[in-house]
Formats: C-alpha cells, structure tokens, sequence
C-alpha cells in the first residue's frame, strides 16, 4: 500500500468543478461510511478500495485528502457529499473536525481490539461502545491536547441524567492522561483512554 503516490487535495476554489469521471453506485456504501465516521485514515481508505482507485476520487473531488498531525485523512468532497445527500448544500469538513473524528475512530478500533463491541454512532460523533464496564459513550479529541476537564465537565454535566438513565459512562480518548487523571478521580463517570499522537508515527 503506497500511500505517498495518494496526491494531497489542493486548490479548494476548485472543488466544485465537475468531475472528469463519474461514479456509480458501487463508492456509495464508502461515502456514507466516510459520512458516518466524520473521516477515516488515509490507510483505512486504501484498505477499502485500491490506492489508484481513491486517488482518482480524490482528483475528482468526490474525496479530500488532507496532511494531519496523525497522518493523511479522507473526508467527503461535495461530489461524494451529493452521492450520499443529493438533497443537501455540500459542507467542507474543517480539518480539526475531521483529525478529531479519526482519532476517535482510530480510538474504537483499539478499543474494539481490547474486547469492547461497537454499538452505534451517537449524536455529534461520538459512539456507543460495550465494554467489561457496561455502556460507555466515546468521545475523543488529538487537535490542542485533547479536551481539559473543564470540557469534559460541561459535557458531563449536559449529559449526566441522560447517562445515568442508560447506566452509561463517558470514555475520554486523550493523547495526554496526566491532563484528566484529577478529573478521573474526582468523578466516578468519567474514564479517560490514552492514545498518545506517537502512536501514528
């Protein structure tokens, strides 16, 4: 899988210029995982499809790709974002969004390889996942250090009845516990996940 031959998404001015080739219905399915997820890994992307194949995409803007901290990732062009809601002005994902939502997809999948099972995404992008604990509600955040505890707080306390009705928790992906270890203790609903950005390297 050479990923150094995916070109990067240049000249945004362009992006709503009809594309050279058009798609079927078999890339649907992908672009409403891609919609689904917020982003995935460049990696991930390749792995779904061919490395030429989303490199077209990519040059006909039915994809984006963007350089990240934690590497290349794919996000819905206005071109995939028709295929999926034909109905809908098409929305470029702000790269901070979308480094966040593949950290936490990156997140779950090593939560997945722990023993947790996948439940369904949830509002806002965040997800359910089951796990030896019971119900938890993942969220996640790389971009700035990660969320402080005073986000974390607000959430919770947004979200704390409703949680409770689920006997659900929050799980925090970080890429620096130490930032929410006096959170953790303090507040029995909150567990912190530690997925440090060395991990992409």
């Amino acid at each position: 899988m050479n990923l150094s031959a995916l070109p990067f998404t240049e000249h945004y001015r362009d992006l709503n210029r009809p594309p050279a080739r058009p798609v079927g219905d078999l890339h649907v399915p992908f672009f409403q995982d891609v919609e689904t997820w917020g982003g995935v890994s460049a990696r991930d992307a390749a792995a779904a499809l061919t490395t030429p194949e989303l490199a077209r995409l990519i040059q006909d803007h039915y994809l984006l790709h963007s350089p990240s901290l934690i590497g290349g990732i794919i996000t819905l062009g206005p071109w995939g974002q028709r295929h999926v809601h034909p109905d809908r002005q098409a929305r470029v994902t702000s790269s901070t969004e979308a480094i966040n939502h593949v950290y936490m997809r990156e997140g779950i999948k090593q939560l997945i390889t722990d023993g947790y099972t996948y439940a369904g995404p949830a509002e806002y992008h965040r997800h359910w996942m089951l796990g030896p604990e019971g119900r938890v509600l993942v969220l996640g955040r790389c971009v700035n250090a990660g969320f402080s505890p005073r986000a974390i707080r607000s959430i919770l306390k947004q979200h704390r009845a409703y949680l409770m009705s689920e006997h659900a928790t929050l799980l925090v992906f970080t890429p620096d516990l130490r930032r929410l270890r006096a959170l953790m203790d303090a507040e029995p609903m909150v567990a912190a996940y530690g997925l440090p950005i060395s991990a992409f390297r």
